[in-house]
């Protein structure tokens, strides 16, 4: 069942106002006819909707989303070449990822100077897609893009952060998860290349766990899914 997203606004007596960002998708792309069944969530609640119009539904029946207390996943990422920075966003999407931080780090390649707005709204649509794909009960964030240097003002103490570094040979996610003892969780991913000394080092005196992720080198946007199914697995959430 196609599932979408809405506010509250969006409410209105027995009808359902369907946003004008999923008016289309859902009339010219999908052929959505006069009957059809569709899903929307609502903060924390789960409505089941009658399609009557292009912008309008009724509706059948709402009840709450049971939201578990578990714990953000933020992934910190290199900015990367081509599509890849797109995969990222939609696979960590459907995998479950409650805060995207695009990062400048001195190996990144690609230039968004004075594109960064732009970047991150159509970043944020894509995420907003994988999460109706995926049938996610919540759509995460994609923020402005950062330097590495700004990603201190994004972690705090109690939060449990690690970065993949190619060079750590003995460490793994699982063993760094034996202390997690509740926080914020922060994935750390470098670019094409790899981080530089000086910033694996600065990241690692500021409290963050270098991790192994094998004894294969791995492209950066599998290094991203690989250490977030790892936490997701070794945390079971």
């Amino acid at each position: 069942m196609h599932r979408i997203f809405a506010e509250t606004r969006n409410i209105n007596g027995e009808y359902f106002l369907i946003p004008e960002s999923d008016q289309f998708h859902m009339g010219k792309v999908l052929r959505f006819k006069e009957g059809e069944v569709f899903e929307a969530v609502v903060d924390n609640t789960l409505y089941e909707l009658l399609y009557v119009s292009n912008d309008t539904a009724k509706i059948i029946s709402f009840s709450k989303i049971q939201v578990e207390s578990k714990p953000n996943i933020n992934l910190f990422f290199s900015i990367l070449k081509g599509d890849k920075t797109e995969f990222v966003l939609q696979k960590c999407s459907e995998i479950g990822v409650n805060n995207f931080y695009p990062m400048i780090t001195l190996r990144t390649i690609p230039n968004i100077s004075g594109k960064e707005e732009a970047k991150r709204d159509r970043w944020q649509k894509i995420v907003d897609d994988a999460s109706k794909q995926s049938k996610s009960i919540f759509i995460p964030k994609v923020h402005i893009p950062i330097n590495i240097t700004d990603v201190f003002s994004h972690i705090y103490r109690n939060d449990f952060s690690i970065v993949p570094y190619e060079n750590e040979k003995s460490y793994t996610i699982k063993e760094a998860l034996n202390t997690y003892r509740g926080g914020d969780i922060n994935i750390i991913i470098g670019p094409e290349g790899g981080f530089e000394d000086i910033e694996i080092k600065t990241l690692i005196r500021a409290g963050v766990k270098s991790v192994s992720l094998g004894d294969k080198i791995l492209r950066a946007e599998t290094a991203s899914m690989v250490a977030l199914v790892n936490v997701k697995y070794g945390l079971e959430l």
